[in-house]
């Protein structure tokens, strides 16, 4: 009987230290990560007034969002154990945000990029920094073996942003690929005044289409009803569509 009582007793004293790890390790994130996009706020609120974009110099330091997701982390240089258990991390090598090339960013399924799961193509991402805003748009999405290391190699005539995570994301253990999604960027200023680049003004797009559908005539009905001709009913079962077919993900590879 006291044998079982000790047993009991030191069962609960594991339970009560697994818990309490796991605890400070969601409140030492979670704190990291208020006090870090406080702090970047703060000082892009500083100058008396805004400055055009520039190419950064030094470590990378920004905040990565994706609205559609209601994904929001801080990005901080480098890849170590430390870093990504805190924040998602700058891969080194790789460009920085107002400079050409690709930027690569990395972060755990578990945490900060657990939502990514989610993501479509033409959705929005959002990189603030000190020096501007950046915004880019979902190309594609793709799962490679972590060997690839060419998913990080820029694109010709382009800047584009590159998030790597592993996969599959619901997975016990050590996950075998890694999760890509590729995005280029398409305006680039400061917050609430973004302007397009390239030759692509998307928001100067919108709105031109939504000038033309406000004052295009609309179409006179026809008098004679058209007869459609449905097709014979048959027997043949239409194949089930797969779980890939339902996917809202374009894989590249």
């Amino acid at each position: 009987m006291i044998v079982w009582r000790v047993i009991r007793a030191l069962f609960l004293l594991v339970a009560i230290v697994c818990l309490g790890y796991t605890g400070w390790i969601y409140f030492d994130e979670y704190w990291h990560q208020q006090k870090e996009s406080e702090a970047l706020d703060k000082e892009r609120e500083s100058p008396p007034a805004p400055k055009p974009p520039s190419r950064p110099e030094g470590p990378m330091r920004a905040r990565l969002s994706i609205p559609r997701l209601s994904l929001s982390t801080m990005v901080e240089e480098g890849v170590t154990e430390s870093t990504l258990r805190r924040s998602a991390g700058h891969i080194p090598g790789t460009a920085l945000p107002g400079r050409p090339g690709n930027v690569g960013v990395a972060a755990h399924r578990d945490s900060h990029f657990r939502s990514l799961s989610g993501i479509r193509a033409r959705d929005q991402i959002l990189l603030t920094t000190l020096e501007g805003d950046y915004r880019y748009e979902v190309m594609s999405t793709k799962i490679v073996s972590p060997e690839d290391v060419t998913v990080l190699a820029p694109t010709k005539g382009q800047n584009t942003l590159t998030l790597v995570t592993c996969y599959p994301f619901y997975f016990v253990g050590h996950a075998a690929n890694r999760f890509i999604v590729r995005a280029r960027q398409i305006e680039v200023g400061q917050v609430g005044n973004l302007r397009p680049i390239g030759n692509r003004p998307v928001q100067a797009e919108k709105s031109a289409r939504i000038r033309a559908s406000n004052v295009a005539p609309s179409r006179p009905r026809p008098t004679a009803a058209r007869q459609t001709k449905i097709p014979a009913r048959t027997n043949r079962k239409t194949p089930a569509r797969t779980d890939r077919s339902r996917s809202p993900y374009r894989y590249t590879g």
